[in-house]
């Protein structure tokens, strides 16, 4: 016995106790399926068949397709047509016009029947947009052979340009570190800004290999905050050196400054971003929080005199209290360093780790072909 009642998904007729002649020749009709043409003529009656411009009312238990009227006998209402895949309407009702056609750009795939924005169920193609020109802004389901994220590819990841400039990038904000401790010490401010302009060059330049184009698909938008950040250390490199110049505007150089300090929060977006592809998400959060505090912090130390000539502190109760204000006041510039060495290490970590795990898979396969095409002694 099937598992379900085929004559229960037939469409119901009319009494079969009443006559049902053909209306081209009278052939009695009963016994016949709704739809089905006469076996006399030929002919298929108008009455038990939906029309195709929905006019008039349509008999209870039609069967043909209200798109291109081919007859459906046996479908059950809400199944697709087998001819164009146009769902058939319960009894008493129509559908609107068909649909206009939707074709995948890729493979050619009809997705009509596909949700509006969702991959093509065929080839796994986007739609560019959806609707009037506006982008899709989906995520992409389907990647590409052995890879886990769509916007930072694993080759990309396991390569030494990625963990060589991840170590620029900790060192740079190590050696940041180091000098705001010399300069409480004695350190001159010419000196000072110097070496922080070096640790901006190099900072300028490590932040191009770390913010690929690949990031600009899940949105639009971050194709303005990876160059925000590739211009806004340049920026600061460029006020810090301006800065120790004895000609040069102070304004300039300090307007300059806070252009590398914004630019400094995008950059931490985009390792952020970097490290939730990665499933660093404690990383990706530490990040986060780095990056919405960096430009308070960074307004916060512009508008403090350290560290300059100006800082006199003094001896008795007073240089006291002078000391613990000033140390609040650094210490969370401090913190946002650590929060963003450890983060950095920890991609450059992650880097490695999966280069060479990447590594001895490939070792393994390699052995197991050996041994499988090994000839038999």
């Amino acid at each position: 016995m099937p598992p379900f009642d085929p004559f229960f998904l037939r469409p119901r007729g009319p009494d079969e106790s009443l006559p049902r002649p053909c209306e081209s020749c009278g052939y009695d009709m009963r016994g016949l399926s709704i739809g089905r043409p006469c076996p006399e003529c030929g002919s298929v009656n108008q009455s038990e068949t939906w029309s195709a411009s929905g006019a008039g009312s349509p008999a209870i238990g039609a069967t043909a397709c209200a798109r291109c009227g081919t007859p459906t006998p046996g479908l059950p209402f809400g199944a697709l047509c087998v001819a164009c895949a146009q769902t058939l309407p319960p009894p008493g009702r129509r559908f609107e016009e068909p649909e206009t056609v939707r074709m995948c750009t890729r493979c050619g795939y009809d997705l009509r029947a596909a949700p509006i924005g969702s991959p093509c169920p065929e080839c796994g193609q986007l739609p560019k947009t959806v609707g009037g020109g506006r982008p899709a802004g989906i995520r992409k389901t389907v990647l590409e052979s052995g890879e886990l994220s769509f916007r930072i590819s694993n080759r990309f990841t396991r390569s030494l340009i990625f963990r060589g400039t991840c170590l620029a990038v900790f060192w740079t904000v190590v050696c940041v570190g180091v000098v705001g401790v010399m300069s409480m010490v004695g350190m001159s401010p010419a000196a000072y800004n110097g070496v922080l302009a070096v640790c901006g060059v190099v900072a300028a330049v490590a932040v191009w290999p770390l913010s690929p184009a690949s990031l600009d698909k899940e949105r639009p938008a971050w194709l303005f905050v990876r160059f925000g950040a590739r211009l806004g250390l340049i920026a600061w490199a460029l006020g810090l050196w301006w800065y120790i110049q004895p000609t040069a505007d102070k304004w300039e150089a300090t307007a300059m400054q806070l252009a590398g300090v914004i630019g400094g929060m995008f950059f931490l977006a985009v390792l952020a971003s970097i490290a939730r592809e990665l499933e660093l998400f404690h990383t990706a959060r530490r990040l986060t929080s780095a990056a919405v505090l960096v430009i308070p912090v960074g307004v916060y130390t512009f508008v403090m005199p350290f560290p300059e000539d100006q800082v006199v502190i003094t001896t008795g109760a007073f240089g006291m209290v002078a000391v613990v204000f000033l140390i609040f006041s650094i210490l969370p510039w401090f913190w946002l360093l650590l929060q963003v060495a450890r983060s950095v290490l920890e991609l450059a970590s992650e880097s490695r780790w999966a280069a060479v795990a990447h590594a001895d898979l490939a070792d393994r396969e390699a052995r197991l072909r050996q041994r499988v095409n090994r000839p038999e002694a």
